[in-house]
């Protein structure tokens, strides 16, 4: 198991969160992950890694795999002038993972806490919600309630939809 798997099972471990795993081949979009078939119990997670235009605030937005949200409404709601997406390097620097393994573990790399959550409106209508373990050839389901508390553990500022 590489280094940056190890890293969340260690954490989850440590935190007392339970999980299911699914090993699959490497995926790097939800409709890819829709594609899978997959006995793992819950819903996939749309995972967006944005910045502001000044490149000084960052922004995890995690969504229900079939939530819509513009870009448009989201910086209004955040009282932003304009959000992108973040760069490969950007996404890197603060999470230490690539593209197509953003989520939710991620955040567990954020030393320096320079990330904020984002959680759209549907997500704590699921009992089990999925994520990668920093790595797209795998997914990991937990239940909302241990994803809350990861949330909790790493002192995140949690912005709701």
């Amino acid at each position: 198991m590489s280094e940056v798997k190890q890293s969340v099972y260690q954490f989850l471990e440590n935190c007392k969160i339970e999980y299911r795993k699914y090993q699959h081949q490497p995926v790097f979009t939800v409709d890819q992950a829709k594609e899978l078939s997959s006995d793992l119990e819950g819903t996939n997670c749309r995972n967006l890694f944005l910045r502001n235009r000044k490149g000084n605030r960052y922004y995890l937005v995690i969504l229900e795999e079939n939530e819509e949200l513009s870009l448009q409404d989201l910086r209004s709601f955040l009282n932003e002038t304009n959000l992108s997406f973040a760069s490969a390097e950007r996404l890197f620097a603060c999470l230490k993972v690539k593209p197509g393994a953003v989520g939710a573990f991620g955040l567990i790399n954020d030393d320096e806490n320079k990330v904020a959550v984002v959680l759209g409106k549907g997500l704590r209508n699921h009992g089990q919600i999925q994520f990668h373990p920093n790595e797209n050839d795998e997914t990991l389901s937990i239940s909302y309630v241990d994803f809350e508390k990861i949330l909790n553990v790493l002192q995140k500022r949690i912005v709701r939809l």
